[in-house]
């Protein structure tokens, strides 16, 4: 087990090289975010993407508390947010550009 991943998420070396082979080795890729699904998730703008990327806050609407993962316009994950003292932010802590 690692983290949210059990033995039967595994897939074999035999299975990946196929894959490799096949062309098919996507199917065995799951989404960054399923590593980090017991974090809130934070829908990012486009406009909010820009300033995460940059490194910069993001207003926290409704509140913010602890870590979140901040999900980009194409639903991928793009950045652990943490909240910032105050609640009314989010700050990137780290980003995952694309």
């Amino acid at each position: 087990r690692a983290g949210p991943f059990t033995l039967a998420d595994a897939v074999t070396l035999a299975e990946l090289q196929a894959g490799f082979q096949d062309g098919s080795w996507e199917t065995h890729v799951r989404p960054a975010s399923d590593a980090i699904a017991a974090l809130p998730r934070v829908e990012i703008s486009p406009e909010g993407w820009t300033h995460i990327r940059n490194g910069n806050p993001i207003t926290a609407h409704g509140g913010a508390e602890g870590l979140a993962a901040g999900i980009g316009p194409d639903g991928n994950l793009v950045a652990i947010l943490e909240a910032q003292s105050d609640g009314q932010m989010w700050h990137p802590r780290k980003v995952f550009l694309s």
